[in-house]
């Protein structure tokens, strides 16, 4: 999810240009707006995943366009080992 801009940079709201202000509403506005209308990856390939494929974030989901098949990854064991779950 996209970095919002932390308020303790404002000290205090009188004290803060108006324009300034504007500004950081509409930036952390942005951020906010694209981190929630973000879509989960969806990952194409010919193979099924395993779970030595870790890159990638929970709630992606894999096809295998050969096999007809999907799988959605659904949790993450270690920093390197994650569980897809076939989805049926």
């Amino acid at each position: 999810m996209p970095d919002v801009e932390p308020t303790s940079r404002i000290s205090s709201i009188e004290n803060i240009d108006q324009k300034e202000l504007a500004r950081q509403i509409d930036k952390n506005y942005e951020k906010l707006a694209n981190g929630i209308n973000t879509k989960a990856d969806v990952v194409v390939r010919d193979v099924n995943p395993a779970a030595s494929d870790f890159q990638y974030s929970i709630g992606t989901t894999w096809v295998n366009e050969s096999a007809n098949t999907a799988y959605i990854l659904t949790s993450r064991l270690t920093s390197s080992t994650v569980t897809w779950t076939l989805i049926t």
